[in-house]
């Protein structure tokens, strides 16, 4: 397997890392009404190459709401060279603090 799930215990601890990148894959709008501090927004519909976005990152964590959308982007990020995480669950498994945008 080329990726790893996360549960969301374990998401706080790559917030505010400078060799992480958190990305919120849902719409802009539910983006907006809350996202995982630190998350950048990248829908899945428009991130044709999310790749592009992520490259430098040792570490790239991808949640949507449930958590099948992070698995699809995670298998399209086969070969990039980083570890790349899905949220178990998506972001209704995190229980931590959201942000507002």
């Amino acid at each position: 397997m080329y990726f790893e799930m996360i549960r969301m215990n374990d998401v706080d601890k790559f917030i505010g890392r400078n060799d992480s990148i958190i990305v919120d894959l849902r719409s802009q709008e539910e983006y907006n009404n809350g996202h995982i501090p630190g998350a950048i927004n990248i829908p899945y519909e428009q991130g044709d190459n999310i790749a592009m976005y992520v490259q430098g990152y040792y570490y790239i964590l991808l949640y949507c709401h449930k958590g099948s959308i992070s698995l699809m982007a995670a298998r399209d990020l086969y070969g990039v060279n980083a570890v790349v995480y899905s949220l178990c669950g998506g972001l209704r498994s995190y229980y931590g603090r959201l942000v507002r945008s």
